[in-house]
C-alpha cells in the first residue's frame, strides 16, 4: 500500500474520538466512541455518524444515537 485517499469533508463538518480508560493498572478502554457531525450554517446537525469500539468484536455504528442528534442544534447550550 502507497497511499490512502480519502474524501474531503464537506464544510462545517468535523470528527471526534474519545476512550473512557479506569485508572487501573492495564492501559485498556472500556469503550471507545467516534463520531462525524456535519452542521448547517445555524448550527443544526444535518448528519451524523456515531461509532462504539471495545464493547463488541468489531466496531458497531450507532444509529440511535446519531438519529437523535439529527436536527438538534449543537452549542455550549446544548
Amino acid at each position: 500500500m502507497l497511499e490512502i485517499q480519502l474524501p474531503r469533508q464537506l464544510p462545517h463538518s468535523g470528527d471526534a474520538y474519545l476512550r473512557l480508560i479506569p485508572r487501573t493498572e492495564m492501559d485498556i478502554a472500556v469503550v471507545g466512541a467516534g463520531v462525524n457531525l456535519t452542521l448547517d450554517d445555524n448550527g443544526i446537525c444535518t448528519a451524523a455518524r456515531v461509532a462504539l469500539g471495545a464493547v463488541a468484536p468489531r466496531p458497531l455504528l450507532v444509529a440511535e444515537a446519531a438519529a437523535a442528534l439529527c436536527g438538534s442544534r449543537l452549542d455550549e447550550a446544548a
